[in-house]
């Protein structure tokens, strides 16, 4: 647990550094865009949960860099805790918040994971999250992902990938009804993510696609009990 809490506070420190631009102020109609569809691209990170693992409860925390097209990467804190309600179901959760230039985004958001396949293996899964992004001055954004997945668990290692979707809508301030923005949209995506348990946490990474925007994503996960 104190080493998970070191790279949590390590974490922090980066994204306190490198805050992610989350306000549509002297930005291109295109650059403004990217800035909604992305944050709504990091918003579909969902956790990674082996259904055969004896743990209840997990925490899982990462940072996600997202290409927004700007010559600065956007890195972007994630946080979620999971519940293994059955052998063939979890619910998700995503509560937290954090600063980003003079906004205090926060992000709530719930979901489920459903496992099917054999007893041995379960090693399909279905899952379906809502998260929102509030607190921001120019924008607020709802999103929706659906994911079929499939996963591979050797020795140490976990394998996850499958392809998703997102669907979201976002709420734009006045100020900026001029620049004509999208607000909703969908992205396709394939996602492959890998962790390996080391020491008494699991470190991996993510690699998230689509046709508009690619992401990459450091994770820690703990297994609470």
């Amino acid at each position: 647990m104190k080493t998970f809490l070191k790279i949590w506070i390590i974490s922090s420190f980066l994204i306190s550094s490198s805050s992610p631009k989350l306000n549509l102020r002297d930005c291109a109609d295109s650059d403004c865009q990217y800035i909604i569809s992305n944050s709504a691209f990091w918003l579909s990170q969902s956790p990674i949960i082996n259904p055969l693992n004896q743990g209840k409860i997990f925490v899982q925390y990462g940072l996600t860099s997202v290409d927004m097209s700007f010559d600065k990467k956007q890195i972007y804190p994630n946080l979620n805790i999971s519940i293994n309600i059955t052998k063939n179901l979890s619910i998700t959760s995503k509560i937290f918040g954090f600063q980003s230039n003079d906004d205090l985004p926060q992000v709530l958001g719930a979901g489920f994971q459903y496992y099917f396949g054999t007893n041995d293996t379960l090693n399909t899964l279905f899952s379906i999250q809502r998260s929102d992004l509030k607190g921001l001055h120019d924008f607020n954004l709802n999103s929706i992902n659906v994911d079929l997945k499939k996963w591979l668990n050797w020795k140490k290692n976990k394998i996850r990938y499958g392809i998703g979707s997102l669907f979201y809508k976002s709420k734009i301030s006045s100020d900026f009804r001029d620049l004509d923005l999208k607000q909703n949209g969908q992205i396709n995506y394939f996602e492959l993510e890998y962790l390996r348990s080391s020491f008494l946490i699991d470190l991996g990474l993510g690699f998230k696609i689509s046709n508009k925007v690619i992401s990459f994503s450091f994770i820690t996960q703990k297994e609470i009990f």
